[in-house]
């Protein structure tokens, strides 16, 4: 996040930046607030299951395919 631009646009190395091992992401969605872990490996844990990505775990909890980054808020959505 501290490589956001003064335009509120993130830099191409910014994106690609792995989070940082402990990093708890909170979201709500569909009234129930998920919590997400994210491990050393780069791994998510959510709901007792490791995931390989915030992808994945999006997908888990919203059952379409999201882009991790943004559905946790991480990415402001592109026109």
């Amino acid at each position: 996040l501290e490589k956001i631009g003064e335009a509120g646009t993130a830099t191409h190395s910014s994106r690609t930046q792995t989070l940082m091992p402990g990093l708890t992401l909170v979201r709500e969605h569909g009234g129930i607030e998920h919590r997400v872990l994210v491990k050393g490996d780069g791994s998510c844990e959510y709901g007792g299951r490791i995931y390989r990505s915030l992808s994945a775990v999006a997908r888990a909890i919203t059952g379409t395919r999201w882009n991790g980054h943004r559905f946790f808020g991480l990415r402001k959505e592109t026109r």
